[in-house]
């Protein structure tokens, strides 16, 4: 798994807010503050707006009705849509939230003759700028949506794609002529990727529980976690809550 640093953008707070400057207790709101702020200025939508969409999928096997299962568990991800791949021994899709190019959006995206296609959940601050240095090099790009660079960035730069995002993003990119699959989440890890493998099956989801939809995976705690949990009040990665899950 690669990872490339994101930095955060001041576009961020302008889809809180419009362009009306944000109070200084929105940044770090106790619940009832929050709830006066929602009130006040109008932006729960925009709180939900900014936080979701999700992705998952699996491989080493097929099941297409796992794969309608893990969506219809992230659809409060993505009300918006789902989309969906299914390949040989492989599968994957999205639940998006519509915030860029709403029509056009839809995922996953694919390169000019479809042999490679994408997922993501996130933004990418700096899709305008590699959309024009990708457009230069002759790629033919039909929505204006932050995913589809990515498809594109991975086929002119392979791995070394996540070097020049800047964002917050978790995505899939599979290749059908290979059958191989790229995975890349940002460092810090905003936007979450979680996965299990086992028993030559691998299992992928922007949430642990619509990895557990799928049968192979155990339920059951990870008695490791528990100490770090109490001490830290959260899990260092790669470790989560549930056994064999990361």
């Amino acid at each position: 798994m690669v990872a490339a640093t994101p930095i955060l953008s001041s576009s961020v707070i302008r889809l809180f807010t419009d362009s009306r400057p944000v109070p200084e207790a929105c940044l770090a709101p106790s619940r009832e503050m929050a709830l006066e702020i929602r009130a006040e200025w109008g932006i729960r939508s925009r709180f939900q707006a900014i936080s979701m969409c999700g992705i998952f999928g699996f491989a080493g096997f097929q099941d297409t009705t796992l794969l309608r299962r893990m969506g219809r568990c992230l659809h409060h991800r993505g009300p918006d849509g789902k989309g969906y791949l299914e390949a040989d021994r492989f599968s994957m899709g999205n639940a998006r939230l519509s915030i860029i190019d709403l029509a056009g959006g839809d995922q996953p995206i694919y390169n000019e003759d479809r042999t490679l296609a994408v997922v993501q959940n996130g933004e990418i601050y700096n899709y305008v700028e590699l959309r024009e240095q990708l457009l230069a090099r002759g790629h033919v790009l039909h929505t204006h949506c932050d995913t589809e660079v990515l498809v594109h960035g991975y086929e002119e730069w392979g791995k070394d794609l996540v070097q020049r995002l800047n964002g917050m993003f978790a995505f899939a990119v599979h290749d059908l002529r290979t059958g191989e699959t790229f995975f890349a989440r940002d460092r810090c890890g905003q936007k979450p990727f979680y996965y299990w493998q086992g028993g030559g099956k691998f299992v992928f989801a922007s949430e642990v529980k619509a990895i557990l939809e799928c049968d192979a995976v155990e339920r059951a705690p990870n008695l490791e976690a528990i100490d770090p949990y109490l001490g830290l009040r959260y899990v260092p990665e790669p470790q989560t809550l549930f056994a064999g899950i990361r």
